[in-house]
């Protein structure tokens, strides 16, 4: 049975109240039933937009992050308003029809559960001689669950936009709009939120400090995830791995491209049906990873990316052709603008994302080995819908965003007018000497004012066979500074993929584990606390 739109102009409608919110004109609107016949199988079609959206976004030196997704949904509902060469010019920069998109939404919002949540809304002006067709209202509120809004275009409106924004991402997109723009008459606009949990949080024993290394070779200091997995990616340029989510319904997967290789240029070389494979055909292999802890936000306007993928008449007043919103006609693209903001952590990942088109008038198996693969260099990532393989998130983190490492670096002077000194590691006749592989510093400047000097060197697994070595089989060691610290710590593993093992200091000696083992000592005085790397222990065959 058809349902209707009674479009009041007057109460309904309006603002409710000074400051309030406008009326979703759906609320006491019947639903219409859809019949489908089966969902359209389009995953190789939305991850080929996917992938060509990330493409013609990349920032180089940046972080980027999009949800193709989003931008899928609200261009979608923007699809229903157009017409001839415009529609065509949107299916082919879409790559999927109206009609089809209309019916993969509609199964996709049906089917959302807990952790990943869409919206999509519709909000257009009062304007009297804005007559918007009752056909393109009903046909995305079915399809797309879309709210529909008709107000007076004021601060308030923007007020209210943005606030339906911030509650559909759950506050991880606050605001969509900075204003509303003059000659603007309808914004169309998706959000997404998605946040789950990692089945079993990161442990304080698996959170480890460490380097993360930039494309121009800069360090800096980073908190690593480390855990065992159990998909492993591959391709001839790269290393990655899978990480679900609670529930097995979503996941993480990154890729590492090799050295050498730079993100963009391996961004630039995969294709929808190379990305499909590849998390399609995911090893049963043990996987030795590690994430680092970030936080990124990215936003874009998104009419240059479009417009080369060869959807110009939209953008166009002269040529656009949406009579299919406004029976007048006369409307056409102003703008695309897209957030994202992304928090991975111990617990899980939140994400949220919004899309806003903006309308103007104005012109018409088993175990085999074990894999390592440490995200402490520039990699892609990705959140993907497990059923389908999809990536609804797709990102490259270039810079974790902490501050740049001195190093290598020659400490300055403390307050006390000394540095971090070299540590003896000493046992009977047999000793070493390890500098600092990282320290936290705090310096006088002649102002007398103090700043601190942060030097972080490579992590103690990164480069093991470049460690000083102290052959002993004895089964403590004496670690001496020119100036005692107040406090000393040790850690230590058997080799760069084990996990790490507690070692004991007391009164400045160390014990030591039978064989050969990496340790790394932390010493703290009161200007600053500096680690060190070393190996002791009787080698293989030795």
């Amino acid at each position: 049975m058809k349902r209707f739109i009674t479009i009041m102009l007057l109460l309904a409608l309006l603002l409710t109240g000074c400051g309030g919110n406008p009326a979703n004109l759906m609320e006491t609107v019947p639903e219409r039933v859809i019949c489908l016949s089966e969902p359209p199988e389009k995953r190789a079609e939305a991850t080929d937009f996917a992938l060509r959206l990330f493409q013609n976004s990349l920032k180089t030196e940046e972080n980027t992050l999009i949800s193709p997704l989003s931008v899928l949904a609200a261009l979608g509902m923007t699809a229903n308003g157009a017409a001839g060469e415009t529609l065509a010019q949107m299916e082919q920069a879409l790559g999927i029809s109206a009609a089809d998109l209309n019916a993969y939404f509609y199964s996709y919002m049906d089917a959302q559960g807990e952790q990943l949540k869409l919206a999509n809304s519709i909000w257009f002006s009062d304007a009297g001689w804005l007559k918007v067709r009752q056909d393109f209202l009903e046909t995305n509120a079915d399809f797309y669950q879309a709210d529909i809004f008709q107000t007076p275009f004021t601060p308030e409106t923007c007020t209210a936009i943005n606030g339906w924004v911030s509650e559909k991402t759950a506050g991880m997109i606050p605001e969509i709009l900075e204003e509303i723009s003059a000659d603007a008459v309808m914004y169309l606009i998706n959000a997404l939120a998605f946040e789950a949990e990692w089945p079993e949080a990161y442990r304080e024993d698996q959170v480890r400090e460490g380097t993360f290394t930039r494309e121009d070779g800069a360090q800096q200091a980073a908190q690593l995830m480390y855990s065992g997995e159990s998909s492993y990616l591959e391709d001839e340029n790269a290393t990655g791995f899978v990480k679900y989510y609670k529930g097995g319904d979503y996941a993480f997967a990154a890729l590492l491209p090799n050295a050498g290789i730079s993100v963009s240029d391996y961004v630039k070389s995969l294709t929808g049906t190379h990305l499909q494979e590849l998390l399609g055909n995911a090893q049963a292999v043990t996987v030795n990873a590690a994430i680092p802890k970030f936080d990124a936000e990215y936003s874009v306007e998104m009419k240059d990316i479009l417009q080369s993928r060869g959807m110009t008449d939209a953008f166009d007043a002269k040529t656009a052709d949406f009579t299919g919103i406004c029976e007048e006609g006369g409307l056409f693209i102003g703008q695309v603008l897209h957030k994202t903001a992304i928090t991975v952590a111990e617990q899980g990942t939140r994400a949220g994302a919004a899309t806003a088109v903006e309308m103007r008038a104005g012109g018409t198996m088993p175990q085999e080995d074990v894999k390592t693969v440490i995200l402490d260099r520039p990699f892609v990532y990705m959140l993907i819908d497990c059923g389908q393989n999809l990536p609804f998130f797709l990102g490259t983190m270039m810079d974790v965003g902490s501050e740049i490492c001195v190093y290598p670096a020659a400490p300055d002077p403390s307050p006390s007018g000394q540095a971090p000194s070299d540590l003896r590691i000493s046992c009977g006749d047999a000793s070493i000497l390890s500098s600092p592989s990282s320290y936290t510093w705090t310096t006088e400047e002649d102002s007398g004012t103090g700043r601190t000097v942060i030097a972080c060197g490579a992590a103690p697994t990164d480069n093991i066979d470049l460690l000083p070595l102290l052959e002993t089989s004895e089964e403590t060691a004496l670690l001496v500074w020119d100036i005692s610290p107040e406090t000393v710590t040790a850690r230590c593993w058997a080799d760069a993929g084990s996990p790490e093992e507690s070692a004991t200091v007391k009164d400045g000696t160390l014990s030591l584990k039978s064989g050969t083992y990496l340790y790394e000592v932390t010493a703290t005085w009161e200007c600053g606390t500096a680690s060190y790397a070393f190996r002791a222990g009787t080698p293989a065959g030795g």
